[in-house]
């Protein structure tokens, strides 16, 4: 899935919503700390 596509948008915005990953600086995303299991 290309990221320009809104397929690609669309799962962006649903682990979000999720709480999944945050957005960052410019076009970045990331995975949320919660994630990863210390």
């Amino acid at each position: 899935v290309s990221r320009t596509s809104s397929a690609f948008n669309n799962n962006l915005g649903a682990m979000r919503s999720a709480g999944m990953i945050e957005y960052g600086p410019g076009k970045t995303a990331k995975c949320s700390d919660w994630l990863f299991i210390d």
